[in-house]
């Protein structure tokens, strides 16, 4: 009986071998999991709002922060939502934009399923995102 032998290749040890030394698994993957991409969109809205504080272009800080909020209630972490909602409707106090009524509407359909559970900052950041909205003009 004759015997084959592979051809094609290295072993798949030293494949595995090589693998380990370039630093990588084999079950690893290239495409970023939802909550690193969640996390690095926070980062990239926070850097933004902090960039555009206290500049003339409050009305782009204030939809960073909406938006760096939205991204901290992607990520499930509720009361760093509320609390970055509630400074950004401070920040918003005297804005008149459809984005920011938008970006306010928005605030409290993330924070809805909080505020149904009761959850106390959602419920306040609701009251004041209503009263927000029932305050300005439309159109």
């Amino acid at each position: 009986m004759e015997r084959t032998t592979r051809t094609a290749g290295p072993p798949s040890g030293i494949r595995r071998l090589r693998n380990r030394q370039a630093g990588r698994h084999p079950s690893a993957s290239s495409v970023p999991t939802a909550s690193h991409t969640a996390a690095r969109t926070e980062r990239h809205h926070a850097r933004a709002r902090l960039r555009y504080a206290g500049t003339a272009h409050q009305r782009i800080g204030a939809l960073s922060a909406a938006a760096e909020g939205q991204a901290q209630a992607d990520q499930g972490q509720i009361e760093a939502a509320c609390a970055t909602w509630t400074a950004t409707l401070d920040t918003m106090r005297g804005i008149r934009s459809r984005r920011i009524v938008k970006a306010v509407k928005g605030m409290r359909t993330g924070i809805r399923p909080a505020r149904a559970r009761g959850s106390r900052a959602a419920q306040a950041l609701d009251e004041r995102a209503r009263l927000y909205l029932t305050a300005r003009p439309t159109g």
